[in-house]
């Protein structure tokens, strides 16, 4: 059995496999962020792939993310702060294999806005931010379900019906973190 140290770590390569290959995909791939592996594990392929199909059957919620939330992500701090906000509200009524990935999906439109704003260097700080985000909230149920290999075994996209009435209410979240910012002064 995996520990928890061994999964963050994994999610780690996950995370940052999963912004090297969104970025290249949408043409917005930064030198500054390194070189992409030649070789994904079959994990990342899948979280990949599953990711992907979000996208696409959600195009407007994993596509301009800064937009979205009314600001544009001038440091570190806001990214860091916007991604961990979203991210609590997208797992806070539990966890499913399509929550997870959503993290993934949302890890790759916060680095594309940065990479697109001239902040390629905000990347490698989303990440580190996603593996604490992971350590502190998803980690025990990744142990639970065996680890991120288990996704390969476990994740049925129909079965995953809790993940679909996120995705409905995604666009109300959007509005409600605008509206908390604006009022905040933000």
């Amino acid at each position: 059995m995996e520990t928890e140290k061994e999964i963050a770590e994994q999610g780690r390569t996950l995370c940052r496999d999963y912004i090297h290959n969104r970025l290249k995909r949408d043409g917005v791939a930064s030198k500054k962020l390194g070189q992409a592996p030649e070789k994904f594990s079959d994990t990342s392929i899948e979280i990949q792939r599953i990711g992907q199909e979000l996208e696409k059957m959600y195009p407007n919620l994993y596509s301009e993310i800064s937009r979205q939330l009314n600001t544009t992500f001038s440091n570190e701090a806001t990214v860091k702060s916007l991604y961990t906000d979203v991210a609590e509200q997208l797992i806070k009524n539990g966890l499913t294999w399509g929550k997870v990935v959503s993290l993934f999906a949302l890890a790759g439109v916060f680095a594309e806005d940065c990479v697109k704003q001239g902040h390629a260097e905000f990347v490698a700080p989303l990440i580190e931010n996603f593996v604490f985000f992971i350590e502190r909230n998803v980690v025990y149920w990744l142990v639970e379900k065996g680890g991120w290999t288990s996704l390969i075994k476990s994740y049925q996209p129909k079965k995953d019906r809790n993940l679909f009435w996120f995705i409905g209410g995604f666009g109300a979240l959007i509005g409600f973190t605008v509206t908390a910012l604006v009022s905040l002064g933000l």
